[in-house]
C-alpha cells in the first residue's frame, strides 16, 4: 500500500519442495530483504520474486529495475540485513549473491539445501 506504483511479480515453481523450518525463514528474510532494498536504496518501479528448485536446493532470485548497485557498495558501511542473511545462508550451508540485473536494477540470488538433500 504505502508504494502503490510498484508492480510486484511471483513466480512459483517449486510449491512442493521439502524444507526445513529454518531454511524457509531464511528465504522469507531473504525476500524481504531483497524488497525493502529495491525500494528504499533502488528506487524499483517492478520487483521480480522467483522461487525454483535448482538440484538439491530450494533458490529464490530477487530481482528489481532500480537504480542498481554503486561500484563501491562493499566498502560502504551498513549493509547489516545483507551481511545477516550472508552469515545466515552459510550456516545452513546455503549460497548468496548480488549482482547487476540486466538491462538495470539488482538481483539477488539465494539458495538453501531441500531436507533430506545430499
Amino acid at each position: 500500500r504505502s508504494h502503490p506504483q510498484v508492480v510486484v511479480t511471483l513466480q512459483v515453481d517449486a510449491a512442493d519442495a521439502p524444507l526445513a523450518p529454518d531454511a524457509a525463514l531464511a528465504l522469507y528474510r531473504a525476500a524481504q530483504e531483497g524488497i525493502t532494498n529495491a525500494l528504499r536504496h533502488g528506487g524499483a518501479r517492478a520487483i521480480t520474486l522467483a522461487l525454483h528448485r535448482d538440484g538439491g536446493e530450494l533458490a529464490l532470485d530477487v530481482t528489481d529495475d532500480g537504480r542498481g548497485l554503486p561500484p563501491d557498495w562493499q566498502q560502504r558501511p551498513g549493509h547489516h540485513g545483507l551481511r545477516w542473511m550472508a552469515e545466515r545462508l552459510a550456516a545452513l550451508r546455503g549460497r548468496f549473491a548480488l549482482a547487476p540485473a540486466q538491462p538495470q536494477g539488482v538481483r539477488l540470488t539465494v539458495a538453501v539445501p531441500l531436507e533430506g538433500a545430499s
